[in-house]
């Protein structure tokens, strides 16, 4: 539907451009079509991973609802560089203090780790 909407836009407003003017307007128009199909790829891939892990309902502020936790000890724990390591997670509500220890086991299967469910791929 994006490449339908780009042809007509371009037929459209080159029809009466110069051969010059039509050229550099192409190559903008492709630049742009690029840009848009990234965009568009990133926030769908995004969605993809708030469905599958069901990292939703997530709040603005304040009290953290369990999916803001599961996605804050999760990028806590990506700073995990050893086995050895030790990553605690803790989250205070008012003046009493909750915390969240989540279980890290190693997966040479698929090169990362495992973090309660979670797969976390590492990129070395």
């Amino acid at each position: 539907m994006l490449q339908y909407l780009g042809t007509w836009l371009v037929g459209h407003e080159l029809r009466h451009a110069s051969q010059l003017y039509g050229y550099f307007a192409s190559i903008l128009g492709l630049v742009f079509f690029l840009y848009l199909a990234a965009e568009i790829t990133l926030v769908a891939a995004e969605i993809n991973v708030v469905r599958a892990r069901h990292l939703y309902p997530r709040s603005l502020t304040p009290p953290f609802t369990p999916a803001d936790e599961a996605v804050l000890t999760a990028l806590a724990l990506q700073s995990q560089r050893s086995v050895n390591e030790s990553v605690r997670v803790e989250f205070s509500q008012g003046s009493e203090k909750t915390a969240s220890e989540a279980t890290v086991e190693p997966d040479a299967t698929r090169g990362g780790i495992r973090i309660d469910g979670f797969q976390s791929v590492l990129i070395v």
